[in-house]
């Protein structure tokens, strides 16, 4: 039904009505975003006042957190114990029985790497002189102009086997408005802060623009403080569960 409402809905513009329909947002990703959101806020306004980003991780305990009142919408914790059996769940909990939520979905992505947000906390990054970076598309046009050869020993297949692979364990979904329904990240809402449109994008020589929206944030582990992190609405368990689900 969401697809759906997406194909009436994307002002009939087949670019943005097939990005709308990749970045789906499922509502539990929405509702938890809320809580991220929040915890992001509280880390900026730590931020402002002089504090760096490793006090921000590191000094403030679960209690503190719970006294200025983010145990009100912190998500609940999950139970302490998981049940005995046979199989492995859908949605990635219990799979872990020691670490319920590891690699269930609807958790953060972890990183191999400190996050590089120009502000640490959310910001978007910028050059080194504080400037805007090139559109993504642009540089895309610049390093691939030309066309290669066909590879006489691959297919799409080989394509399409990756997308799969990628889906089973990642499916991130733009941010949306309250309703779920798609930001105007071109028109009305371009000055969202969760909008990041991608202008000056030519296709067959018309000027156009897409209206990419940021990802779904998701809370850290107890809502503790720190930088944004994305959403993952998939268990991250290479299980094929993209076939079955």
């Amino acid at each position: 039904m969401y697809y759906m409402n997406c194909f009436k809905s994307c002002n009939g513009e087949k670019q943005n009505t097939l990005w709308a329909v990749y970045t789906a947002s499922h509502i539990t990703a929405k509702q938890l975003s809320y809580p991220a959101l929040v915890t992001v806020y509280a880390a900026k306004h730590l931020k402002s006042a002089g504090m760096t980003i490793n006090e921000i991780e590191n000094e403030f305990s679960r209690f503190e957190l719970d006294q200025a009142g983010l145990d009100k919408i912190c998500p609940s914790k999950p139970i302490e114990e998981c049940a005995p059996g046979g199989f492995r769940t859908y949605s990635g909990f219990c799979n872990n029985v020691k670490k319920p939520l590891w690699g269930s979905a609807f958790q953060a992505f972890d990183r191999m790497y400190r996050a590089s947000y120009n502000d640490d906390i959310s910001e978007p990054r910028k050059s080194l002189n504080n400037f805007t970076l090139p559109a993504c598309n642009e540089i895309s046009r610049i390093l691939f102009n030309s066309y290669e050869k066909k590879k006489s020993k691959l297919s799409l297949m080989v394509a399409q086997w990756a997308n799969m692979i990628y889906n089973d364990m990642a499916r991130i979904g733009s941010n949306k408005n309250e309703h779920l329904g798609e930001l105007d990240c071109c028109g009305a809402d371009k000055n969202n802060t969760e909008c990041l449109p991608i202008e000056n994008f030519y296709i067959s020589g018309k000027k156009t623009c897409i209206p990419y929206a940021r990802t779904m944030p998701a809370p850290a582990e107890s809502c503790s403080l720190g930088s944004r992190k994305q959403s993952n609405q998939v268990n991250s368990f290479l299980d094929a569960s993209p076939i079955y689900g």
